[in-house]
């Protein structure tokens, strides 16, 4: 079941033209519109378990952001997160949306520390009005790479990403679940990354981890002087940010925060109830249980 919905979901995929690059992104729903921004390595799919109790209540909207899942992986490329805001910003403006809510996740949390930082600084093309981000490396010392991470940083990560096995890729991924994935769910995720020969392109890719803590104090800067609602669910079995919540509580002014125990790094992956659940409160709406989706794979 996993595999079909995986493959419908990107039956249902549109795409549009940046800078000479294919872009693929859903769109469904109607009402206020909500920008989900999905996480490293994956892509639009990390929404899949949310997707259709959103889009009951909002206009969602969701992109495979360049290098990721089913857009173009170009290389050689210089991957950035202002890139990554002016392709969004290129959807919005073709969708007609010139204010949105997000809900974002691990590198697309810092995807959102940009734009914040460009709305405060009055050259955003278009307007936020609330955030909702998910376990992510938006505070560079609560951050613990992983192995595979570090090593994908050195000088020989060229030769070493396209050898990288799918054991590895397993290993690796499940380690940042607080139960692991099945098989097939794994292989789903696994597509996301060789398609579009996906591997090779993963050095460049990790050049954002970085760039983290070089622009820090822009990027947390950006959450500590937003005026907008602003709120964090964090998985606390995370091993990739494991005292996330202890700084986020100790940097940021009335900090609006839902712990959730036994949740790892991907909580819409791992408990879709709960993190619906912490927006729909986020957001002032109430919902009968039936809407919801349910905290199990297909």
């Amino acid at each position: 079941m996993g595999t079909e919905r995986f493959q419908q979901w990107y039956k249902n995929t549109v795409t549009f033209n940046y800078g000479g690059h294919r872009i693929v992104y859903k769109a469904a729903g109607h009402g206020e519109s909500l920008l989900l921004i999905h996480g490293y390595p994956s892509a639009s799919w990390d929404w899949h378990k949310v997707w259709d109790v959103l889009s009951i209540h909002y206009r969602v909207v969701a992109l495979d952001m360049i290098g990721y899942g089913m857009s173009d992986k170009p290389h050689p490329h210089k991957y950035s997160f202002e890139e990554q805001v002016a392709i969004h910003a290129s959807l919005l403006r073709k969708l007609g949306i010139s204010k949105v809510h997000i809900l974002a996740h691990d590198y697309g949390d810092t995807v959102v520390q940009e734009m914040l930082a460009q709305q405060q600084d009055g050259t955003l093309p278009f307007e936020i009005a609330s955030v909702c981000l998910l376990n992510g490396g938006i505070i560079p010392e609560a951050i613990s790479p992983r192995l595979m991470q570090r090593v994908l940083l050195s000088p020989i990560a060229p030769l070493i990403a396209p050898l990288i096995p799918r054991s590895a890729f397993d290993r690796t991924f499940n380690n940042l679940f607080a139960e692991p994935l099945h098989y097939t769910e794994l292989d789903n995720f696994w597509k996301l990354i060789i398609t579009n020969k996906g591997k090779r392109i993963i050095p460049e890719m990790q050049k954002y981890l970085p760039e983290r803590t070089k622009r820090r104090a822009r990027w947390v800067g950006a959450l500590q002087n937003t005026d907008i609602p602003l709120r964090l669910v964090v998985g606390l079995k995370d091993p990739v940010n494991p005292t996330l919540h202890t700084h986020y509580r100790n940097l940021i002014p009335s900090p609006d925060l839902v712990e959730l125990p036994d949740v790892g790094h991907y909580p819409q992956i791992e408990a879709p109830v709960d993190v619906v659940r912490a927006y729909f409160e986020f957001r002032g709406i109430l919902t009968p249980s039936d809407d919801e989706p349910e905290n199990t794979e297909e």
